[in-house]
């Protein structure tokens, strides 16, 4: 964990990806350890609001992605915010995930994908991700 980039509360949690060699990379939590569990329906949330921060030595050529079970949305702002240097808020309707039972999310996936041939390697860290209503 990280306690010096935080974008709320004491820690973020840096993420390191190598797409150098794999087209992808990703961590991935299991809902059922987190506080909301895997039941998300109470008080009808509509948005999943994730924070990161990318380190200004990345290159600007891997897409961000998050998937709830196996419904994934891609991040639709600017490649070279992985690379902004600077905390970056990212919204997503939940109603993006098609085909997605709020009622069962057993998987909460956030990933890199090389957008073009080759990939790259780099960092980057999250912070308050939160489902909001």
């Amino acid at each position: 964990m990280e306690a010096g980039i935080v974008h709320g509360g004491g820690q973020s949690a840096p993420i390191f990806y190598d797409n150098s060699t794999v087209s992808m990379s990703e961590v991935t939590a299991n809902p059922a350890d987190l506080a909301i569990g895997q039941n998300w329906t109470a008080d009808s949330p509509e948005t999943l609001t994730l924070w990161f921060y990318g380190d200004p030595n990345n290159p600007a050529t891997e897409s961000l992605y998050v998937k709830l079970n196996n419904s994934r949305v891609t991040y639709s702002g600017d490649a070279a915010d992985l690379s902004a240097g600077e905390w970056i808020q990212w919204d997503i309707n939940l109603s993006d995930f098609a085909g997605l039972n709020l009622s069962s999310v057993t998987g909460l996936t956030v990933g890199t994908e090389r957008a073009g041939a080759t990939g790259s390697e780099g960092m980057f860290f999250l912070d308050n991700i939160r489902v909001r209503y």
